[in-house]
């Protein structure tokens, strides 16, 4: 496991909401009036979102996009209001008070936004979500070789100038070991089955 990006609920200005309890009251209040984005359906920006949707009573209309930034200048034109995009696509629009971050999609505080509470700490620690990055190889691969290339990869991603590159990105170095990161995967892809399947999600 190389490193995680923790995923941001993000509102354009004009809604009515300050935290994502608001946000919550708002989208169960309103069901049909208030559009999430993604871009790329089945992606965790997008199973993120169906999630949520889902606790809220299948709130939220679903638009894809293709790419980050059309989906942002929907964003700020008010075509949609709600997204869960990573830091690095929206950083410069929270910056400029342009966008709205209710919560970090995670169980700990950003260190670039550090006044914008977790999940957790929103009292949502089931809606947590992240992007996230595993070295990969062919199954067969000498354990030997696995463990040289884990061991490696950790010691790169110990290293303080490459943990303040992957902070600056927004993303996390994690460095999991690879029984770890098979054990996170597979918590990962059964997590996401059920969104997808109590969604009905497919391609489009």
């Amino acid at each position: 496991m190389i490193a995680d990006a923790p995923l941001l609920a993000i509102v354009n200005p004009a809604v009515p909401a300050r935290t994502l309890a608001e946000l919550i009251i708002h989208l169960r209040a309103n069901p049909g009036k208030f559009n999430y984005g993604a871009p790329n359906s089945g992606s965790p920006t997008h199973l993120t979102g169906a999630a949520l949707s889902q606790f809220t009573g299948n709130s939220m209309v679903y638009i894809a996009y293709k790419g980050v930034a059309p989906m942002v200048q929907a964003l700020l034109a008010n075509d949609l209001q709600v997204a869960f995009p990573g830091l690095s696509g929206v950083v410069a629009q929270l910056k400029a008070g342009k966008l709205r971050a209710l919560a970090v999609m995670a169980k700990e505080r950003m260190a670039e936004l550090p006044e914008v509470p977790t999940m957790v700490e929103a009292g949502f620690p089931q809606l947590t979500g992240t992007n996230w990055w595993a070295m990969a190889a062919p199954r067969g691969t000498p354990a030997r070789i696995i463990d040289r290339l884990a061991a490696e990869v950790r010691a790169v991603l110990a290293e303080p100038e490459v943990r303040k590159r992957f902070a600056g990105l927004g993303h996390a170095a994690v460095g999991m070991t690879p029984a770890e990161t098979a054990a996170f995967i597979k918590a990962e892809s059964a997590r996401y089955r059920e969104i997808i399947e109590k969604g009905k999600i497919t391609l489009q």
